[in-house]
């Protein structure tokens, strides 16, 4: 098991700190909540066509260039669905964990992006007046 916490260098990307910290947040939040949790895995060969099925719609929507995050999850999740093996188990498990959290850092890198748009839109603004008849001027 390594150290994620190391320092920078171990981090995909600058957004990966933020989605690890709050994903142990919520992690806490879970076990004030419901303390720790022992429960059946509930998964096996019965879900092998249902990750097949993922698989290929993932596939299919990569080759096209329309593959979304949610295509990407269901098919780490299928999978996972689909083991009964706990040691490979828990390496889909993995899998579907830094997928989501690759998921939540996107939606960070978008959210930056939307605001420093705005940021420029809003400072460009203020460089010009509009006067009563609607001329702009600096």
């Amino acid at each position: 098991m390594s150290n994620l916490f190391l320092g920078a260098s171990r981090l995909a990307t600058p957004n990966t700190a933020d989605a690890l910290s709050d994903t142990a947040d919520e992690r806490m939040a879970q076990v004030a909540k419901w303390g720790v949790q022992t429960r059946p895995d509930g998964t096996g060969p019965q879900y092998i066509a249902m990750a097949d099925a993922a698989k290929a719609r993932t596939d299919e929507r990569a080759a096209d260039g329309t593959v979304e995050w949610l295509d990407i999850l269901m098919e780490e999740v299928c999978e996972a669905a689909a083991e009964d093996d706990h040691v490979t188990l828990r390496a889909e498990l993995v899998q579907v964990a830094a997928v989501a959290l690759s998921w939540v850092e996107d939606i960070d890198r978008k959210r930056e992006a939307r605001r420093l748009i705005q940021a420029a839109v809003d400072a460009h603004r203020r460089t010009f007046t509009v006067d009563s008849e609607g001329e702009a001027s600096r």
